[in-house]
């Protein structure tokens, strides 16, 4: 059989993936357990059924020896991160919260603790449970330690020449610290679709060998490599790049032959084994889906668009590929996907690799305060042309589009159909134009649909009709991020505000006229032949992203409103 490492590969993470069933409810992890095995059995040879049943115990066993690990009431950890006053450590290659006196410990030192445990999995985050640190001994310092001392030193060089905005995004590139940036540059780089570029990924690791290797060679090549993933954080997506760059090179040097989707799988199972909940971690699903993407088509693309220039070509092929299975992913998990992706990975990437390689140099020229305040000058100039970049891709466009599950659904069937019809499956031709069709009449709404929310201090109207929705909102400027969340879950095109409360709102929606006064838990409608209708609305409740807020949904036939959702708590 071909390609049996991607078999085993799957075993692993079937077998991560059942012992989090179990947790959850023991009869799914059954139910998970024998459709893999009759599966396995009907599909694959039986002098591979044992190894890949050995493959799924060990997802399975390394899961449970992850969550089931439990703590004394001393131990050594090593801090990862503050949040305020909470703190996320490490503990043998386990997360850990710490919570109580906690003030002074030191992000990246190894601290001895005192306290008590308790346990309480956060599955996908990879936390075993909170610890109250009655006192503490901050360790010496080692190498990890030293590192993040470095961190430190470096930002305040870089603040002397640059502003602080053009620090952060320098230490974000370059190191993989994405603490300092602002609230405004995260939604940028999300607009954009580039925040793969401004965290350290495949981009950066490939970027730094690529540039070490044609000074010094392959070897200190890999090795600036390796310590570059440990100084940056040691992300998912950084050990995967250099673990596909070491098999590439160590291929070339034993005279084998290369092949992107074992290497892919064998990183991916590495990864797994050691940090079994990486698989609901969304950076590392991520990352692994994009090189997947672009291993299987980028060469596909790339020769379709054989008319473009070069310059052109080579990237649009990349990015175009690397989107083919993180699409429905997004979709079923954030309910968003950027448009603009093309745009800024083609723009603005080139733009961020030499940023990378300016901050880097920063780094070794330090000590050298002529030279890194030429270095600094350069990265204010790259800043200076990104912020232009921004201003011509955000200016006047709508970037993000709401992309849920069922959009996400209908891409995986169209996929799969395609698929089908590429190996002569001729049954599967009208189901991608079906599809289709089906998707654009599900955007269309015959009669209109009103939905009343309340929730905390915000009031607001959803109004549907045809293919267009308008949201009416009255809310105070702290709950902006709010109204964000549900403009997203509603899908909303168009968005009438008040950030001052009590004030009713009007505005007009195809062929109905709609004011809204929530206080008095009234809503008028005037339709085209200027016959108006008056309900009172009562509220009821439903839930949305998890918290509780308060709705009244409404479909109006022939000029009345009739509620047509009930409580669903």
């Amino acid at each position: 059989m071909e390609y049996l490492i991607v078999y085993y590969s799957i075993s692993l993470l079937i077998g991560c993936f059942t012992a989090y069933l179990i947790n959850l409810n023991i009869f799914y992890g059954i139910a998970c357990v024998m459709c893999f095995l009759v599966i396995i059995y009907l599909s694959m040879p039986k002098k591979f059924f044992c190894l890949t049943m050995a493959f799924f115990m060990c997802g399975f066993l390394s899961f449970k020896f992850y969550f089931g690990f439990s703590l004394a009431d001393n131990a050594e950890v090593r801090v990862l991160e503050v949040k305020e006053s909470t703190i996320l450590a490490s503990v043998k290659g386990r997360n850990v919260l710490l919570e109580g006196d906690v003030k002074n410990l030191k992000v990246g030192y190894k601290s001895y603790i005192t306290g008590s445990f308790k346990k309480q999995n956060i599955y996908e985050k990879g936390i075993i449970g909170n610890y109250n640190v009655k006192s503490y001994e901050i360790c010496g310092e080692d190498l990890k330690s030293l590192s993040y001392k470095l961190k430190a030193h470096i930002n305040k060089s870089l603040a002397m020449f640059l502003t602080e905005n053009e620090a952060a995004l320098t230490r974000s590139l370059s190191f993989g610290d994405t603490s300092l940036l602002s609230q405004e540059q995260k939604l940028t780089f999300k607009k954009l679709g580039v925040v793969h570029a401004v965290s350290v990924s495949g981009l950066h690791i490939s970027i730094i060998y690529k540039a070490v290797e044609r000074v010094a060679g392959t070897y200190l090549g890999i090795l600036i490599s390796l310590l570059y993933v440990i100084f940056s954080g040691s992300k998912s997506s950084a050990f995967r790049a250099f673990i596909m760059i070491l098999i590439l090179k160590l291929s070339k040097k034993i005279h084998k032959n290369y092949n992107g989707i074992c290497s892919l799988s064998f990183a991916f199972m590495v990864l797994l084994f050691a940090k079994p909940y990486y698989f609901m971690d969304m950076g590392f699903c991520l990352s692994f889906l994009a090189t997947l993407g672009i291993i299987m088509y980028y060469s596909n693309i790339e020769r379709a668009l054989y008319r473009l220039p070069d310059i052109l070509r080579s990237p649009l092929s990349l990015t175009v590929s690397a989107q083919i299975f993180t699409l429905p992913y997004l979709g079923l998990s954030m309910g968003t996907f950027n448009w603009s992706f093309i745009a800024g990975n083609i723009f603005l990437v080139p733009i961020y690799s030499v940023l990378v390689i300016l901050g880097n140099l920063s780094v070794l020229f330090l000590w050298l305060p002529s030279v890194f305040k030429f270095i600094c000058y350069g990265i204010k100039i790259m800043c200076m042309a990104l912020e232009g970049g921004y201003y011509l891709l955000l200016n006047g466009t709508s970037l993000t589009t709401n992309f849920g599950q069922r959009e996400s659904l209908c891409f995986l069937i169209i996929y799969l159909s395609f698929i089908m019809i590429k190996y002569k499956h001729k049954k599967f031709k009208p189901i991608p134009m079906l599809i289709v069709i089906s998707l654009i009449f599900s955007y269309y709404t015959f009669f209109p649909e009103i939905n009343i929310i309340k929730f905390k201090d915000i009031e607001a109207i959803v109004i549907k009709d045809k293919f267009n929705s308008t949201m009416a909102i009255s809310y105070p400027i702290t709950e902006g991020k709010y109204v964000i969340k549900l403009e997203e879950y509603y899908s909303v095109q168009n968005v009438v505000s008040n950030v001052y409360k009590d004030i009713p709102l009007s505005f007009k929606l195809n062929d109905l006229k709609i004011s809204n006064n929530i206080k008095d838990n009234i809503i008028k409608l005037q339709n085209q032949n200027n016959k108006y209708s008056k309900e009172n609305i009562y509220y009821h409740y439903d839930i949305i992203n998890e918290d509780i807020i308060k709705v009244a949904s409404y479909k109006i036939f022939f000029g009345k409103a009739i509620n047509w959702r009930w409580d669903k708590i």
